[in-house]
């Protein structure tokens, strides 16, 4: 297994605020609420689009993924069962689609399932089983049938890079020294966060949950990366409680320890990142801004929607953006916003 420090040529490390990166910047959005019935969606989480399809997580549910048509609103159908056996999940941690095919990641279950798109309207889909082992939060199909992990247990470096078979062949990237502990166990579950892949599987951008960290890395082969930006304008505020006598590893987050990236997506040329920047104590786990960046990491635009969502994803054949919100009923409903 390889690392690779994020220190190397064409690094630039940021401190600049958001306000400041985005300064007359912002663009307001107006969204249209779609006909769909998501009245028997239990808790949806994490989303993905293609064309009229609209796939959406549902882990309470016996199947925990619905597919919608998302311009008519019908519901095509449900697939993957919750469960332990070897085509099932436990609660689903990400979902994308990449290359015709859906892929639905279990950091529980520590296993991808790939399913063309051919197959995800029929009642037994055909898919793809790649187990992993220690894979970590959150998993993402990149170049080359390779994937991307944040967060694997025991490792010191915050990212992966896995072959087609699930073998970690690259470790890279630091956590920052904080002075509040040197734990690598603690601090994966302090920076913790989300990861995106764009298009052509070559550029991988990560945004903090905790604080405020955008990463963008840029990849040149399997084996090697080129760190292009790196924004750190908040680190997470916490304190380390563990036990390592019985392999009790946990970081608290404080009051006023900033709520950060809910959701990033990959659009054709850009990533959008839906970030709340509100204290934890305030948090609603929703935001009405998004900031969008190029994958060298340049900001490009801020977005103000007309309305707090939890969850944000692109469709390329409207060129818009798709969000989950709640009605005045706090039913979850979704909203389309053209770009």
């Amino acid at each position: 297994m390889a690392v690779v420090l994020w220190g190397g040529c064409q690094s630039a490390k940021q401190k600049d605020s958001l306000e400041t990166l985005f300064l007359d910047k912002e663009q307001h959005l107006t969204g249209v609420a779609l006909e769909i019935a998501s009245d028997d969606i239990l808790a949806p989480m994490q989303m993905a689009s293609l064309d009229r399809y609209l796939i959406v997580s549902n882990n309470p549910a016996q199947k925990g993924i619905r597919v919608y048509d998302w311009v008519s609103g019908e519901v095509l159908n449900d697939l993957v069962d919750q469960g332990r056996g070897p085509r099932e999940m436990l609660n689903i941690s990400s979902i994308d689609v990449a290359e015709e095919e859906l892929f639905v990641y279990s950091s529980n279950a520590q296993r991808i399932l790939r399913i063309p798109l051919s197959e995800i309207e029929k009642p037994i889909p055909e898919m793809t089983v790649v187990e992993f082992v220690r894979a970590g939060f959150r998993l993402y199909p990149a170049f080359n049938g390779h994937y991307l992990g944040i967060g694997q247990p025991g490792n010191e470096r915050p990212f992966c890079l896995f072959d087609e078979r699930g073998e970690t062949v690259l470790a890279f990237g630091t956590y920052p020294e904080d002075g509040v502990t040197t734990d690598v166990q603690v601090k994966r579950l302090a920076y913790q966060g989300r990861g995106v892949v764009s298009p052509d599987g070559k550029n991988f951008v990560f945004a903090s949950g905790y604080g405020t960290i955008f990463k963008f890395v840029r990849f040149s082969n399997d084996r090697e990366i080129v760190r292009e930006k790196d924004y750190v304008i908040a680190l997470p505020e916490y304190f380390p409680d563990t036990d390592p006598s019985i392999e009790r590893y946990s970081a608290v987050m404080l009051d006023n320890n900033i709520r950060g990236a809910l959701n990033i997506i990959a659009g054709r040329d850009v990533c959008y990142i839906l970030y709340e920047g509100r204290a934890m104590i305030n948090s609603g786990d929703a935001s009405a801004d998004v900031y969008v960046f190029d994958w060298d990491g340049n900001p490009v635009k801020k977005l103000r929607l007309d309305r707090e969502v939890s969850r944000i994803v692109y469709n390329s054949m409207e060129n818009c953006l798709i969000a989950l919100a709640k009605d005045e009923n706090y039913n979850p409903i979704f909203v389309k916003y053209s770009l």
